[in-house]
């Protein structure tokens, strides 16, 4: 089972380091500041990619009826649990609606996508 599931475990450890980390200036000065709502746009790729992951455990350990329920109730959970604690726990960090919404919209994402990513990822040879 662990086998089936490192590679989501890993990225959600990834999210959560991102989750907790101070901000700082990186969003009042830089050029990322000049493209609106980019943070909406990470929280989306990331949940994205956090979702194919998991799905793809799902697949591989064989639980194929019900991965795509599991997938998406994890992950929004997990969504929802980090900005929880962002909003609670972190002081230099902020509970957002909006990014429970784009973190969701991210997991629905990958959910919809895994098929055809995971059909080129195993033409070129690298699997999730």
């Amino acid at each position: 089972m662990i086998k089936a599931f490192w590679k989501a475990a890993a990225w959600g450890i990834t999210i959560f380091i991102l989750s907790i980390i101070p901000p700082g200036d990186i969003n009042r000065n830089s050029i990322f500041s000049l493209i609106p709502h980019l943070d909406k746009i990470g929280h989306a790729v990331f949940y994205s990619i956090f979702s194919i992951l998991l799905y793809s455990g799902f697949i591989n350990y064989g639980n194929t009826s019900l991965g795509k329920f599991h997938t998406f109730a994890i992950a929004v959970s997990f969504g929802i649990m980090m900005e929880i604690l962002q909003g609670y726990y972190f002081i230099s960090r902020q509970m957002d609606v909006m990014d429970i919404i784009a973190n969701t919209a991210g997991v629905l994402l990958g959910i919809f996508i895994y098929p055809p990513v995971s059909s080129f990822l195993k033409r070129i040879r690298v699997y999730v």
